[in-house]
C-alpha cells in the first residue's frame, strides 16, 4: 500500500511538473498581462481625468498589456511601452514597440465617442510616421473620414490632404507589428474599464489564468496516463506472468489505472497553476515557482485521496499517517527545491514549518471537503470527526512554530543590519572610506545582492568604457 502510495504520488508530481513545463508559454503571458493590469489600476486611482480622456489613456494600456500576451504567447522579443510608464507623458507617441532594446514603431493612441473627434486629432501632423491607434469597433469609421477629408482638400488643393491621407493610410484596429497583434480593444470594453476598472483587471487575468490552467492541466492528464499506465502495465503484466489475474482483468486494470492518473495529472497541473498565481498576487515568491506550485498542488490532491480513503475505511489511520508522512515531505521537498539555496540556517526552518502548516491546512480542507459532499455512516463519521479535530490542532501547532521561527529570523537579520550600520557610521566618522564601503557590501549581501561599483576603480573603468545608464 505504501509502495502504491509512493508511486501515485510520483507520478501526480511529475505530471504536474510536465503540466507546468508545456504551459511555460502561458505562464509568461499571463504573468506580462498581470503586470500590464496593474499598471492600469496604478493609472487609474487618484486619477480625476474626464471620461474620454481617461478612455485614452486606458487605451493605451490595455493595448500595451494584451500585445505583450501575445507575444509572450508567441514567444517573441517584442514588448510594447507605455511612454508615460517610462517617464515621458508628454511624448507624441504613447506606445513604443521595442525589439532589441530599439524602437521598432511608434503608435499614437486616441479613444472618444465621436468618431469625427477622432479623425480630426489624428491626423495632426505630429504624428507623422506613427501608426494611430483607435477602438476596434470605430477604426473603419474614423478611416473613412479621414479619406473623404483627404479627398475634400486635395481637390481644394489644399496641401493638408496629403496629411490626412497618411493618418487615414495609418488608422489600426489593434498594436501590431509583424505576426504579433493585440486583438483590439472596443468601446464597450473601454466604458467597462472606466466604470469598473478593477473587475475589469480581474475579468483579463481570469482569461490568461484559465488558458494557462487549461494548457497545463491537458499536458498533465496526458502525462499523468501514460505514466500512470506505464506503471500500472509493470505491475498488472508482473501479476499475469504469475497467473494472479487473465488478461481481460490485466487490461481493465491498466485502463483504470491510466485513467486515474490523468485526472489526477490535470486535476495537478490545473490547481499548480492557480496556485502559482495566488501566491505572486501575495508577493510569495518561492511559492510562486511552478515547480513548487506543481508539489503543493499534487500534495493537496494527495491529501484529499488519503483523508477519503481512510474515511471510508479503505486504510488504517497507520497507513493514513503514513500516507500523509510521505506527501508532507515530498511537499517538503518540492518547497526546499525552489527555495533555490534558502535549504539551510533560518530560512530553511521558516520553509519548514510552512510545509507543516500547508500538510494540516490540506488534511483539514479535506476533511471539511468529505463532511460537507459525503453522506458517511456512523462509524466513518467518528473517524472524520476525530481526523479533523487533530488536523486543526497541528494547524495551530504549525501556525505557532512558524511565528516564532520567523521573529527569530527577522530578529537575526535585524541584529545584522544594526552591526552593518554601524560600522558604516563608524568608517565614515573616521573617514576609512574604504572601510565604509566594505560595511556596505556587507549589507547589500545580507539580502541577496552585490555592490555595484565597490572600488573608485570600477567606477573610473565604468565610467570611462561603458555607455549603460549609472544606477545608484
Amino acid at each position: 500500500m505504501a509502495k502504491d502510495s509512493s508511486q501515485r504520488g510520483a507520478t501526480t508530481l511529475g505530471a504536474g511538473a510536465i503540466g507546468a513545463a508545456s504551459s511555460s508559454a502561458e505562464a509568461a503571458a499571463a504573468d506580462v498581462l498581470r503586470d500590464g493590469m496593474a499598471l492600469l489600476l496604478d493609472r487609474v486611482n487618484g486619477t480625476a481625468l474626464p471620461t474620454d480622456q481617461l478612455k485614452g489613456h486606458l487605451l493605451e494600456y490595455i493595448e500595451a498589456a494584451r500585445f505583450n500576451e501575445r507575444a509572450a504567447l508567441a514567444r517573441s522579443a517584442l514588448q510594447a511601452k507605455v511612454t508615460a510608464e517610462g517617464g515621458r507623458p508628454h511624448a507624441p507617441a504613447d506606445i513604443e514597440i521595442v525589439a532589441g532594446g530599439k524602437v521598432v514603431k511608434e503608435v499614437q493612441a486616441k479613444a472618444s465617442g465621436r468618431e469625427e473627434w477622432l479623425a480630426y486629432r489624428q491626423a495632426d501632423s505630429k504624428y507623422a510616421g506613427m501608426d494611430r491607434l483607435v477602438p476596434n469597433d470605430q477604426a473603419d469609421g474614423v478611416r473613412e473620414i479621414a479619406q473623404r477629408r483627404a479627398r475634400t482638400l486635395g481637390i481644394e488643393g489644399d496641401p493638408r490632404a496629403e496629411g490626412w491621407g497618411e493618418s487615414a493610410a495609418r488608422i489600426k484596429a489593434e498594436l501590431r507589428q509583424g505576426e504579433v497583434h493585440s486583438g483590439g480593444t472596443s468601446t464597450k470594453e473601454l466604458d467597462f474599464a472606466v466604470e469598473s476598472p478593477r473587475a475589469f483587471a480581474a475579468l483579463e487575468e481570469a482569461r490568461a489564468l484559465g488558458r494557462e490552467a487549461g494548457t497545463a492541466g491537458a499536458a498533465g492528464a496526458a502525462a499523468g496516463a501514460v505514466l500512470g499506465g506505464m506503471i500500472s502495465v509493470v505491475r498488472n503484466g508482473g501479476a499475469f506472468r504469475r497467473g494472479e489475474i487473465d488478461g481481460r482483468q490485466a487490461a481493465t486494470n491498466v485502463a483504470v489505472d491510466a485513467a486515474r492518473s490523468g485526472l489526477r495529472g490535470g486535476a495537478t497541473g490545473a490547481a499548480g497553476v492557480v496556485i502559482r498565481h495566488a501566491a505572486q498576487k501575495a508577493g510569495l515568491r518561492t511559492l510562486s515557482k511552478s515547480n513548487v506550485a506543481a508539489a503543493i498542488a499534487a500534495s493537496l490532491i494527495e491529501a484529499g485521496v488519503t483523508v477519503y480513503d481512510y474515511v471510508e475505511g479503505d486504510i488504517s489511520l497507520g497507513e493514513a499517517a503514513e500516507r500523509l508522512g510521505n506527501n508532507g515531505c515530498s511537499t517538503l521537498a518540492g518547497i526546499y527545491t525552489g527555495a533555490a539555496g534558502a535549504v539551510f540556517g533560518p530560512v530553511g526552518a521558516i520553509v519548514g514549518s510552512v510545509a507543516g502548516y500547508m500538510l494540516a491546512s490540506s488534511v483539514y480542507q479535506a476533511c471539511l471537503a468529505v463532511r460537507r459532499d459525503a453522506r458517511l455512516a456512523e462509524e466513518a463519521t467518528e473517524r472524520l470527526t476525530a481526523l479533523c479535530e487533530e488536523a486543526g490542532r497541528v494547524l495551530d501547532q504549525q501556525r505557532a512554530e512558524f511565528e516564532e521561527r520567523l521573529r527569530d529570523y527577522l530578529n537575526e537579520r535585524q541584529a545584522n543590519f544594526d552591526r552593518c550600520f554601524d560600522a558604516i557610521h563608524d568608517a565614515l566618522a573616521r573617514e576609512r572610506t574604504a572601510e565604509a564601503v566594505v560595511a556596505l557590501s556587507g549589507l547589500v549581501g545580507s539580502v541577496g545582492q552585490e555592490l555595484r561599483l565597490a572600488t573608485f576603480e570600477e567606477f573610473d573603468d565604468f565610467m570611462m568604457h561603458s555607455d549603460a545608464p549609472l544606477v545608484l
